[in-house]
């Protein structure tokens, strides 16, 4: 039964979708006008042109409706689309632009790489729209306040994640603030090792001042030491930046609820930081000092960071297949090499290494996955099961319905930026980092629980 916020929230959804309806199909006509001129100057016609208006424009459709939902993962999905499936590949075909593959047929494999991810969407959005049709189960809970102890949990995790961060560091701060370059030293770690500190350790500062936040206890000595150890230990400079993405999306949105209430506001972080953070953080990625161009270029988007949709046409192109392999290997990401000897690599290294690429360090998106290794059949069950996953947070978690400040609330703030990791690949990578911030944000989560329920029964043990 839908509540009189529900009803409130659902008019002015109506209202405001009702006004930029007419913007949006503007915005469509304008594009397709582009599409097709560009599309027909690159002697691919209309065969690319129509499947990437229709992606862009139901990308475009989704990201205006949902007049309860002012934001959601449909939202950074549709995003996603409409930027790297719509945009970025229009802008590569204008400029006939070649990343890795010294040769590459648009006109052969951009259309049906295309229709495919299209088809990806369409089952993305009828897995979506079947789990958000079903009825809604509310579980009622008290909402809990943080106790001292719950406090002192949170700085102690946050404090010692802060020290391992420095001492994988070997104790110097600038290889802690850049994420490469001559300025850095570190220690060696590689199999498990290293996935449990990048993975486990390394966000465990932000997730305690994520979890802070959504315990609204803000104005206190408390929130001034865990918001520092995440900015001094957890720079979006010293780290991959769709990492960067997934933990400061988590910690704005907690931070300041405008982002979780307010309709287009996360969309509009998130384009922000695509268009103009990720240029500024790729320049510390092998920062060895002296001066910075601090300047935006638009040259940026094709300059090999959104790769993933060449990747994809690139697979196409040369019918590669693992019949499935890949995805053990990322299902199975923290078996050690030492016992699978044969373990794969991620998909987009695969590629790199069997088509002779200089670099190793690649996207490989959902749709390609899905392609790499099942095929057709691949691509719509991937992106079904991510509907489903993503309809299943929308619904049961979204924070600005629930009481409860559970765990899965704190990390379906973070599932905003790991969804677009999972989404631009590769898989192995996406679903480590999914895995460990998962976990991470449990063990921080129980461990305040733990410390919160033993104060009152030791209390009443003294009386």
């Amino acid at each position: 039964m839908a509540t009189k916020s529900d009803l409130r929230r659902s008019s002015s959804g109506h209202s405001a979708f009702l006004f930029e309806l007419p913007i949006g199909l503007a915005c469509v006509l304008f594009y397709s006008h582009l599409a097709f001129a560009i599309s027909g100057r690159a002697g691919l016609g209309s065969e690319f042109a129509v499947p990437n208006i229709l992606v862009a424009g139901l990308s475009l459709f989704g990201l205006l409706i949902g007049a309860r939902a002012p934001f959601g993962l449909r939202h950074v999905f549709c995003l996603f689309t409409l930027i790297l499936i719509a945009i970025v590949p229009l802008i590569e075909v204008q400029k006939n632009t070649l990343y890795h593959a010294r040769y590459l047929d648009f006109a052969a494999y951009y259309p049906a790489a295309t229709w495919l991810s299209l088809s990806g969407m369409v089952a993305f959005a009828l897995a979506y729209s079947f789990v958000v049709s079903r009825k809604r189960v509310l579980r009622v809970s008290k909402e809990r306040h943080q106790s001292s102890g719950s406090k002192l949990v949170l700085l102690i995790l946050s404090s010692t994640a802060a020290v391992a961060i420095l001492a994988y560091n070997n104790f110097n701060y600038m290889s802690v603030l850049f994420r490469g370059g001559e300025l850095t030293t570190r220690q060696e770690l590689s199999g498990p090792g290293w996935l449990i500190f990048q993975y486990f350790v390394y966000p465990t500062p932000a997730i305690c001042a994520v979890i802070h936040f959504l315990s609204r206890s803000r104005k206190s000595f408390v929130t001034l030491i865990l918001v520092l150890n995440v900015l001094l230990f957890n720079p979006p400079t010293g780290m991959a930046r769709f990492q960067a993405a997934a933990l400061y999306i988590a910690l704005f949105a907690a931070a300041f609820p405008l982002i979780r209430t307010q309709r287009h506001v996360l969309s509009g972080t998130i384009t922000f930081g695509l268009l103009f953070v990720f240029p500024l953080l790729d320049r510390f990625r092998r920062y060895s000092g002296g001066a910075m161009d601090a300047g935006w270029n638009s040259d940026f988007l094709t300059q090999g960071h959104f790769d993933g949709f060449q990747n994809f046409a690139t697979v196409l192109a040369y019918q590669m297949q693992s019949g499935g392999r890949q995805l053990l290997g990322a299902l199975l990401f923290f078996v050690p090499r030492e016992i699978w000897e044969d373990k794969p690599v991620g998909s987009g290294a695969m590629l790199a290494t069997e088509l002779g690429f200089p670099n190793s360090n690649i996207a490989m998106n959902l749709f390609a996955e899905g392609y790499l290794n099942f095929g057709i059949g691949g691509v719509i069950g991937f992106l079904a099961i991510l509907g489903l996953v993503c309809a299943y947070l929308d619904r049961e978690f979204r924070v600005v319905e629930q009481r409860a400040r559970g765990a899965m609330s704190c990390f379906y703030l973070f599932s905003f930026g790991l969804v677009f990791f999972v989404l631009r690949g590769d898989l192995l990578n996406g679903l480590a980092f999914c895995f460990g911030t998962l976990s991470a944000t449990f063990l921080v989560f129980y461990s305040c629980r733990l410390v919160a329920n033993a104060r009152p029964r030791r209390a009443s043990i003294g009386r």
